[in-house]
């Protein structure tokens, strides 16, 4: 089982939040689309495989609670640590240990999306009783 990259940046058109302020809109625009061609790339090859041992956990809506809210980087409630984070609005202080991985409502969220596929994929073997 792989998964691939959850986005973090809004794109273009938006609001830019602090972790991504010092960079032109262009930038923020071109790293999103490697994001989008690492998961396209992913997801041709594991369909290539034909293997129905070999699973994508799609991961792509991972910044979006179960009920569909926004939690991306410039939002109230970031799920994925950037510069910033914690560290304040001065750039001097940006001490953030884990930039660009999940928080821990991150990673929960995301195992709410990969648990069902290891499920599919490691089925829980059924249980027989037999009679003494």
């Amino acid at each position: 089982m792989t998964t691939g990259r959850a986005p973090l940046f809004t794109g273009s058109g938006s609001t830019l939040p602090l972790d991504t302020s010092w960079l032109y809109p262009q930038q923020v625009e071109y790293l999103s689309s490697l994001v989008d061609m690492v998961n396209t790339s992913i997801t041709t090859t594991i369909s290539g495989l034909n293997d129905t041992s070999v699973a994508l956990a799609d991961i792509s809506r991972a910044m979006t609670g179960s009920d569909d809210a926004s939690h991306r980087w410039c939002t109230d409630d970031p799920w994925a640590y950037g510069l910033s984070i914690y560290s304040g609005y001065d750039p001097a202080n940006w001490t953030s240990l884990a930039p660009f991985h999940p928080t821990p409502d991150g990673q929960r969220r995301i195992a709410q999306l990969v648990i069902p596929v290891l499920d599919s994929l490691f089925p829980s073997p059924t249980t027989t009783t037999t009679s003494p």
